[in-house]
């Protein structure tokens, strides 16, 4: 029997918005996803993801972990050095039970996955199909590049920093820190490197490195301060940095980020430093508290429930930053004084996973009840 219930259109087919459709898709609510690319090959190759624990378990109930796993590479522990030597490690089972590792993956990869879960539901993604208009927001429709009105339940831009759904409406950004500059580059790993580890490099001058292992004996570097010198990393045999590119980034949010039955999840509605890896996971937790609360005829809460939790996390990581850059070197205290116990005792480790890497946010509810 055909459903005639009116869709949920998500516009734009990355990983957010592939979660979303996901999410809708288990929890019984019709969806379509668009998006204006020829298909998935015309993504950037070169990103990557790390998946936190806590989004891992928000993953969890769509079925998507093992896949996913099995494309990528997990991550056990947080090591840190100061001035290029092991000052310490931090497993990541302090931040969540169920999941003691992170995931670093290959977007392209990762949204391979998310589409054949999509298929395996029998939910398409529409390529080359862009939202071109949209008619009143408490009850849209989409209208589409193809001509096509649909006539939606809601509509959700997951279609990144610059939106189209955001444009159309005419959404001012916030901004909620200085613009910062980072440098990244993909590095090979030496032989006999610790693969399972996250590591951050600190130095008295203030500057401060992410090293990410990426598989296949490379990894990735994030930089902060001085971004616009080559990137280098202390480890002993680690090859001259491949592909660096620069960018400034100013973390900043949407004004709002729903405005009668059309939302805004991820990239689409706020944009995080990438030195604290919390776009992604911030993205996943939105696309699964909006379907949450669709469902439950509740979606007049989302803005509610997820922009004071963007803002707390965007104030985190500019307090990280400024904490490793400024000249008291805050964060070089802290690790030096906590490192020694935060190794065996969770109540010192996990509050300094949090201030490292995020994710302090408390478990959404649908996750405490089973739902």
């Amino acid at each position: 029997m055909t459903d005639r219930r009116k869709p949920v259109v998500v516009v734009g087919a990355g990983p957010v918005g592939l979660v979303l459709a996901a999410e809708l898709s288990r929890r019984g609510l019709p969806v379509r996803i668009v998006d204006g690319a020829r298909g998935p090959e015309d993504r950037a190759a070169a990103e990557h993801l790390l998946l936190l624990p806590p989004t891992l378990a928000i993953l969890k109930p769509s079925g998507l972990i093992e896949r996913l796993i099995a494309e990528g590479q997990t991550i056990g522990a947080v090591a840190i050095d100061r001035d290029g030597r092991r000052a310490g490690t931090l497993s990541l089972s302090h931040m969540c039970a169920a999941f003691p590792f992170a995931l670093s993956i290959d977007r392209a990869r990762a949204e391979r996955v998310l589409i054949a879960s999509l298929e395996g539901r029998g939910i398409t993604v529409e390529w080359n199909t862009r939202l071109v208009e949209l008619g009143e927001t408490h009850r849209p429709t989409a209208i589409l590049s193809t001509g096509e009105h649909v006539d939606s339940d809601a509509v959700v831009g997951c279609d990144g920093g610059d939106s189209t759904v955001r444009d159309i409406l005419g959404l001012p950004w916030v901004e909620t820190g200085p613009a910062i500059e980072y440098a990244m580059a993909d590095v090979e790993m030496p032989a006999g490197a610790n693969a399972e580890a996250l590591t951050l490099s600190l130095r008295k001058s203030g500057a401060a490195q992410w090293l990410v292992e990426t598989g296949q004996g490379r990894a990735r570097l994030i930089a902060i301060a001085n971004a616009h010198d080559e990137p280098a990393y202390d480890i002993d045999g680690l090859g001259s940095p491949l592909d660096v590119s620069y960018c400034s980034c100013t973390p900043r949010h949407a004004e709002r980020l729903a405005r009668g039955r059309i939302f805004f999840a991820g990239g689409a509605g706020h944009v995080h430093s990438p030195f604290g890896f919390d776009a992604i996971g911030c993205g996943i937790a939105d696309a699964a508290w909006l379907a949450f609360l669709l469902k439950t005829g509740r979606a007049s809460e989302y803005e509610m429930q997820r922009l004071p939790a963007i803002k707390r996390v965007q104030k985190r990581n500019r307090m990280l930053v400024s904490r490793i850059t400024g000249p008291s070197s805050a964060i070089g205290v802290l690790l030096r004084l906590g490192l020694p116990m935060a190794g065996a005792v969770p109540a010192i480790g996990k509050p300094l996973l949090t201030r490292l890497i995020g994710t302090g946010e408390p478990q959404p509810e649908w996750l405490r009840d089973g739902a």
